[in-house]
């Protein structure tokens, strides 16, 4: 098993936010639009006086609670944070509609422009299809305003359409569970979530046919990009804000005239990506030649990263993960998490 991350510096531009808030029925528990509340409210205390933000709310109605609005009048942003409350049931569509409207409003160019939902996952999308809510988030995308969706609370929600709304919008999804995972995202981390470094990332990993008799990546299946179309710039990749990190994890079988692999070039990574200010595309490539004696002494991140891996492919029954004993998982994952920073 392989590892590799890669990460970008922060380039430091104005935001303009819409928060699109789910405040229907099944958002009344306190994990869930209390928690919502409390994470804007970080959210907003670490913007710049400059920065603009807008909020909507979706439930039975689509409802503008706030106007696009500075930042320098924080007091009536948080006031209006602190008013929502949740009632009635759940359509999506026309709440993004008007969440678009406001980030056009306030749009500027060269800036983040984007719109973060926060929901519970329970959402429906009302008259519009998801089909057509994925079209109108990617021409959104198109005129550089993106999009992250927040899940909030402990019950069933739905993750799948969560990822998709954000890979389309060229954002980032996370999941928020805990007042303390609340304050990493929205303050610890908030350029990650909310900062643009590159646009249309994608990255392409070789292995050297002598060496290497066979590999697959575990996972990214939806992300993935056709060999051909990696150098062709109309096929969108990611988006990548500073800070973030992407961890590739593949499943490797080496010739068995190569029983060890030493020296470096029989692994390579080919990058490409948009400046996030504009400007074609620009790719470079580089040898990860480094590898481990072992498995024991191969870095505790990459070692917890592996057990987290295998127990996903235990779960969706993987025919290559029949020889893992979940035990086993647990121990390299007790073992490792210790030792990963937090």
């Amino acid at each position: 098993v392989t590892g590799a991350q890669i990460g970008f510096d922060d380039m430091g531009v104005g935001a303009h936010l819409v928060y699109l808030v789910d405040v229907s029925g099944s958002m009344m528990d306190a994990d869930k639009l209390g928690l919502a509340k409390a994470s804007l409210r970080m959210l907003t205390d670490s913007l710049r006086p400059t920065d603009t933000v807008s909020l909507v709310t979706y439930a039975g109605s689509v409802r503008l609670v706030l106007p696009p609005t500075t930042v320098a009048r924080r007091a009536d942003i948080l006031a209006a944070i602190d008013d929502l409350s949740a009632e009635g049931s759940t359509a999506m569509g026309d709440g993004l509609k008007l969440a678009y409207e406001q980030a056009e409003s306030s749009f500027v160019r060269g800036n983040i422009n984007r719109v973060i939902v926060l929901y519970d996952g329970e959402a429906n999308v009302g008259a519009t299809s998801h089909e057509e809510i994925l079209k109108s988030i990617e021409a959104q995308r198109k005129k550089g305003i993106t999009l992250s969706t927040v899940g909030f609370g402990q019950s069933v929600y739905n993750d799948e359409m969560m990822e998709q709304l954000a890979d389309a919008g060229d954002g980032n999804y996370q999941y928020i569970d805990s007042p303390t995972e609340a304050k990493r995202a929205f303050t610890a981390q908030l350029d990650t979530m909310i900062g643009v470094v590159a646009r249309d990332v994608k990255i392409q990993v070789d292995f050297d046919p002598l060496r290497v008799r066979s590999y697959r990546l575990i996972g990214y299946e939806n992300r993935d990009v056709a060999d051909v179309d990696f150098e062709n710039d109309a096929v969108d990749g990611g988006e990548v804000g500073p800070g973030h990190a992407a961890t590739a994890i593949y499943d490797v079988v080496l010739k068995s005239t190569w029983p060890a692999v030493h020296g470096s070039g029989w692994v390579s990574v080919n990058l490409r990506y948009k400046p996030a200010d504009g400007g074609p595309s620009r790719g470079f490539s580089f040898p990860l030649g480094k590898h481990h004696a072992s498995f024991e002494a191969a870095p505790a991140d990459m070692r917890f990263a592996t057990a987290v891996a295998a127990m996903s492919e235990k779960l969706r029954e993987s025919p290559y993960a029949t020889s893992w004993r979940k035990t086993l998982i647990r121990d390299i994952a007790d073992e490792s998490s210790f030792a990963v920073p937090q």
